[in-house]
């Protein structure tokens, strides 16, 4: 369990800065990545990673320097990915303020009620369109239970799905979640292996389009004790990540296929060229 002092207060709200205009071309797409997976701290005692590239796209601007990790309160974290940034916070905010005011016992059906509300009234406001397609990973925790859900609205249809162990959005999410099938990647996977499998998978992600370079690695844990806006969680120092990519240099596929011998000439049946 992190100690209280550890416990991070994250800024309920972000600008979005608009940054010149790079190229004419209109970033529709989810050109991104987040993960997040349950892992091993110690014992017993499992808790999240939670990791993102820092792009956000809106309309012709975009934003290498974003910050997708969302408070909720009562110890949930939101990530977010998708072609309307603004609704997404918005939502995230819409979440929060009725996770904070709700007074029912905190349970995982208090928080799928909180969420399915919070989308439903986006998808009620004039300022959702059609073409809206957002995605979010929530986490958060529930007595002993860890709770990983991907909320997902595409042509106003909202939908709630739980995982197991691990999932991913955004554009690179495919290419993350395929890295961390190859490394057999499991919530009983200890701290140091976890941490490195999230980060090798968010790399590896970088090859689909739109994925930023810059990471940002947070744990949240459990925490017993302090108030419903109490979250607890640590993000990964930039020595670490540096230590990381150290580490990746010398455990990663590497990207070229190495000098294969020759097939012999059984290898291959029938004659040249090829007949019915």
């Amino acid at each position: 369990m992190l100690a209280p002092n550890l416990a991070l207060r994250v800024p309920v709200t972000r600008d979005i800065p608009l940054l010149p205009l790079r190229k004419r071309v209109s970033y529709s797409k989810a050109v991104t990545v987040c993960i997040a997976a349950k892992f091993l701290w110690h014992a017993n005692q499992r808790m999240f990673l939670l990791c993102a590239d820092s792009r956000m796209s809106g309309g012709y601007a975009l934003d290498d320097h974003a910050d997708k990790l969302f408070r909720l309160g009562r110890n949930c974290m939101a990530m977010i990915a998708g072609n309307d940034p603004a609704g997404a916070f918005r939502i995230c905010r819409n979440w929060r303020k009725r996770i904070l005011a709700s007074d029912k016992e905190w349970s995982f059906d208090v928080l799928v009620d909180c969420i399915r509300a919070g989308m439903d009234e986006y998808i009620a406001s004039p300022l959702s369109g059609d073409s809206a397609e957002l995605d979010f990973i929530v986490t958060g925790f529930c007595g002993d239970d860890l709770i990983l859900l991907h909320a997902f609205i595409y042509s106003k249809q909202p939908r709630l799905v739980e995982y197991p162990f691990s999932t991913a959005i955004g554009s690179g999410a495919h290419a993350a979640l395929a890295m961390l099938n190859h490394r057999q990647y499991t919530a009983s996977v200890k701290r140091e292996r976890a941490i490195y499998a999230i980060y090798e998978a968010k790399k590896f992600s970088e090859h689909a389009d739109g994925v930023g370079a810059n990471t940002q690695i947070m744990i949240h844990g459990p925490f017993s004790g302090g108030d419903k806006d109490t979250t607890c969680g640590i993000y990964l120092s930039d020595a670490a990540l540096q230590h990381l990519e150290g580490l990746r240099q010398g455990l990663f596929i590497p990207p070229k296929i190495p000098g294969i011998e020759k097939f012999p000439d059984d290898y291959f049946q029938g004659d040249y060229p090829f007949s019915n």
